[in-house]
């Protein structure tokens, strides 16, 4: 058994190098991981402006990136007594860093 993980090492020294920051076990889950959640954002924001309206359902609805800034388009809806309300939530960030520039409520009639 030791011999048989010594040659493991051994090739895995051999095939990748003594450089091990080219060796990369992440997933693609790990990666959307780290990238942040515009529709949290999203729902904190129309929570500030409904304070009294809990979000009942969100979903995107439409996405443009450019170089430097990107915008997402999140349609929400709240629950306001008997009716429900429609939110429009605009999300603007930069696409480098995902950093969030402005975020914007509109109400949908």
């Amino acid at each position: 058994m030791k011999k048989l993980c010594m040659i493991l090492l051994a090739s895995l020294v051999l095939f990748y190098g003594w450089n091990l920051e080219k060796v990369s076990f992440t997933s693609e889950i790990a990666a959307a991981a780290k990238t942040p959640d515009f529709t949290k954002e999203a729902k904190k924001e129309a929570a500030k402006a409904y304070p009294l309206s809990p979000v009942l359902a969100a979903r995107q609805i439409w996405e443009q990136t450019r170089q430097d800034q990107s915008l997402k388009h999140y349609q929400l809806t709240l629950a306001n007594g008997q009716r429900n309300k429609e939110v429009l939530v605009i999300v603007q960030y930069k696409t480098g860093t995902k950093k969030i520039h402005s975020i914007q409520v509109h109400e949908l009639k």
